[in-house]
């Protein structure tokens, strides 16, 4: 994953990092401890996690501008079962 991606960890601090690939178990760990935005990130995160949950295959969170990227697997955050 890259900058174009999730950061987990506490907002705004040195603990803060991107997030490349991991399981829905995982993120829904990093929602659960705070690290999105009930009103930003967090939708999407929810989305993501459900879409996978439902038998997707997986997903990648990331921005318009990186789509390519998030198709050829080297940027956004993935999600995974």
């Amino acid at each position: 994953g890259d900058a174009a991606g999730l950061s987990g960890g506490p907002l705004g601090t040195p603990a803060q990092r991107p997030l490349g690939r991991l399981s829905v178990s995982e993120l829904r760990a990093h929602a659960r401890a705070g690290h999105f935005g009930s009103g930003s990130m967090g939708p999407k995160v929810e989305a993501a996690c459900r879409f996978v949950e439902a038998g997707g295959r997986l997903t990648v969170i990331t921005s318009l501008d990186r789509i390519t990227g998030a198709v050829a697997g080297t940027a956004g955050t993935v999600v995974e079962p």
